[in-house]
């Protein structure tokens, strides 16, 4: 289970330069495309789900999200190449496409945090502090671990994106605001 804040950023330079200072590691710099899927009978999203194919160099990933409180999600992804006929096989099964949000996302690591940076193409640009934990853990306690982090990187509740990236990518919510 992920628990997570996304927080919109005005300067991702700087928020690397913080990172860093504090002991932060860069992991992971990649592009991603993220494909968003609706179920054939039901609107996902209104439920606090999405279905997500999403490319990022030679994988795919397949991934199928529920939002169980505000930060908390469930996921369930599975992996395969990116040569995978996946976008077919869903299109075959009636499963129409909704949107493609297209962002560079620099990954950092510190400690037990993952840290992400997106820059997202033709929207803005965004930071995740999250942490995996057990179903069975203190899942609140965890995402005020991860507000005093941000916090500690110039932070506010201000800074909150209360929206998944999919509610723009599939017209749910305009952005900016």
């Amino acid at each position: 289970m992920e628990v997570e804040i996304k927080l919109v950023c005005k300067d991702l330079a700087a928020l690397r330069k913080k990172l860093l200072a504090i002991g932060a590691v860069l992991e992971k710099a990649k592009n991603q495309v993220d494909v968003y899927y609706n179920h054939p009978s039901k609107v996902l999203v209104e439920s606090g789900q999405y279905l997500r194919v999403r490319i990022a160099g030679d994988k795919k990933t397949l991934a199928h999200h529920i939002n169980l409180a505000d930060g908390i999600n469930d996921e369930c992804e599975v992996e395969m190449d990116a040569d995978g006929e996946i976008e077919m096989l869903l299109g075959r099964l009636g499963f129409p496409k909704l949107g493609v949000i297209d962002k560079e996302r620099d990954q950092y690591r510190l400690g037990e945090f993952n840290i992400c940076l997106d820059a997202v193409k033709d929207i803005g640009n965004f930071v995740e502090i999250e942490m995996e934990v057990e179903k069975n853990s203190d899942q609140k306690e965890t995402v005020k671990k991860c507000w005093q982090l941000a916090e500690k990187l110039g932070f506010t509740k201000k800074d909150k994106f209360g929206y998944w990236l999919c509610d723009i990518a599939v017209g749910k919510v305009r952005w900016p605001k």
